[in-house]
């Protein structure tokens, strides 16, 4: 629990500077977003804006699920967090009730964790299913050699 609060502490000193750095008269900076401004952090996202700058997402032709915090950064108030275009059958939105920052830390990742095995869950036995479907009219069709067992 000290660990939780310890993090949730840091993000917290960490959003409200960047909040208060992106909202001075002249900044640069997207109002929330923190930058790197040593280490390897810097490298990585130095990566990450060339990335985002110039990489041309396509559609996805399937479903699409997204897990998404009940509560979003304030510059982003997109509720599909920009993937409504991206899934041609549609899109299943999971809100999470946390913050973003919350998403990936312990208890709400577990949360996020229930989520994801029971969305995988459903997907494995659809496709379990589809596969015995499947099986049972290859093995009455004439595509098999007679010995083949299902």
């Amino acid at each position: 629990m000290v660990d939780y609060v310890i993090e949730k502490m840091r993000v917290a000193r960490d959003g409200e500077l960047a909040n208060l750095m992106s909202s001075m008269r002249g900044s640069k900076k997207v109002e929330g977003v923190n930058s790197a401004v040593s280490g390897i952090e810097v490298s990585v996202q130095a990566v990450n804006d060339y990335a985002a700058d110039h990489y041309l997402p396509k559609p996805y032709p399937g479903r699409l699920t997204l897990f998404k915090p009940q509560i979003n950064y304030k510059f982003y108030s997109d509720r599909k967090m920009g993937w409504g275009d991206m899934a041609v059958r549609g899109l299943d939105i999971v809100e999470l009730p946390m913050y973003p920052h919350a998403m990936l830390v312990e208890p709400f990742v577990s949360l996020l964790a229930k989520e994801l095995r029971a969305r995988m869950g459903a997907v494995a036995g659809a496709n379990n299913l589809l596969h015995g479907v499947v099986a049972t009219e290859l093995a009455g069709s004439s595509f098999l050699p007679q010995t083949a067992n299902f």
